[in-house]
């Protein structure tokens, strides 16, 4: 019975990777109708900042790059109680940037975390379009004017493509980690189940915005990206993922286990019961993989166990590589053999890690 169990789910893992390849060929006929931009849209970008010397200063360089006119843009920074040398360095790189500005934040004034600091920056700010990036990323200079091409009057979010850059091979496990998450992501936007977006890449219309009282009319949580999708969706907003070069922005990947482990946590317990069950059933299915080949392997039929990992891991990166390819970025072919084993290593340590730690600490702050 364990025997046929195994088989009838090899056999089920890869139906899942046919269906995930053909909704991405499915994306390629899609043309999305962009929009005209209208020569006086105004913008406000936001950043919010806790102890962020190590990168800041490559976020405030891309921003001060954008391909937008200044007088219809600003850009707000806001320093949320930095403990390290983040502040003085945004001060001196703005200081003769009028449409740059640096916000002092109140602590839990609106809400706690990032939540609280965005609240503050948008109450600052005047325009119709809201860009939410992090003090990480860097974004390409044309970022403003491609995130507002999918703005229609019902659009509520827009969220772009965020890719980790990789310096060696423990980041490119996590560039495919994130890679495969957005194109499933993607996939799902494209059958009209959009399920979630990303704060770190993200348009928001100040219409929606107001309509759901903003970030200080919701009740707190440790993904506030998440509640505020949720928020905006039960309006009858559409939340649209785009995934191509133009909207492209990059982040770093995290270079130790246990701030990993913390960033997943983070996005669980803010996302926990709330993403969609198919979502949760594929997630599922992905981490199980590995131990049942092992299974299949040691004690059952090995030239199965052969076929069925060869079969999946080309699968798994040809869907993989046409994402990279999408964003214009190389493919760490090197990899891909060995990503399940990092996939089941990470989630299974992030549930131990978890059920350890039920508090979660975050830029310093336990929540």
């Amino acid at each position: 019975m364990i025997y046929l169990t195994i088989e009838i789910y090899f056999v089920l893992i890869i139906g899942i990777y046919w269906i995930l390849l053909f909704g991405w060929i499915k994306t390629l006929f899609s043309k999305p109708i962009l929009q005209q931009i209208k020569p006086n849209t105004k913008v406000s970008i936001t950043i919010a900042a806790r102890n962020e010397e190590n990168v800041i200063l490559q976020c405030l360089e891309s921003l001060a790059k954008l391909q937008f006119p200044e007088k219809q843009l600003q850009i707000l920074i806001g320093d949320d109680n930095s403990e390290d040398n983040t502040k003085q360095i945004i001060k001196d790189y703005i200081k003769d940037k009028p449409h740059f500005q640096l916000i002092n934040i109140v602590p839990e004034k609106y809400s706690k975390g990032k939540a609280n600091v965005l609240a503050q920056l948008i109450k600052h700010s005047d325009s119709e379009f809201i860009l939410v990036t992090d003090a990480d990323v860097q974004v390409n200079k044309n970022w403003i004017k491609e995130m507002l091409k999918y703005t229609a009057p019902t659009t509520g979010i827009v969220t772009g493509y965020t890719h980790i850059q990789s310096k060696n091979f423990w980041n490119d496990f996590q560039s495919l980690d994130w890679a495969f998450a957005q194109g499933l992501m993607l996939i799902f936007f494209e059958t009209d189940q959009a399920i979630t977006a990303m704060g770190n890449n993200m348009l928001i219309s100040r219409k929606a915005y107001n309509e759901i009282g903003g970030y200080e009319n919701l009740p707190f949580s440790i993904t506030e990206d998440y509640a505020l999708f949720e928020a905006i969706s039960k309006k009858g907003y559409d939340c649209i993922q785009v995934t191509n070069t133009n909207v492209k922005a990059k982040t770093f990947a995290i270079n130790n286990f246990k701030s990993l482990l913390q960033q997943r946590q983070r996005w669980i317990k803010g996302s926990l019961g709330k993403l969609s069950w198919l979502l949760s059933i594929l997630f599922l299915v992905q981490i199980l993989f590995l131990p049942l080949f092992i299974y299949e392997l040691l004690f059952k039929d090995w030239e199965f166990a052969l076929y069925a990992y060869g079969t999946k891991t080309i699968m798994q990166s040809v869907f993989l590589f046409f994402i990279f390819k999408k964003v214009n970025e190389k493919f760490p072919w090197k990899n891909i053999i060995f990503f399940d084993w990092y996939y089941f290593i990470t989630n299974i340590s992030i549930i131990i890690y978890t059920i350890l730690n039920p508090k979660t600490i975050w830029k310093g702050r336990t929540y």
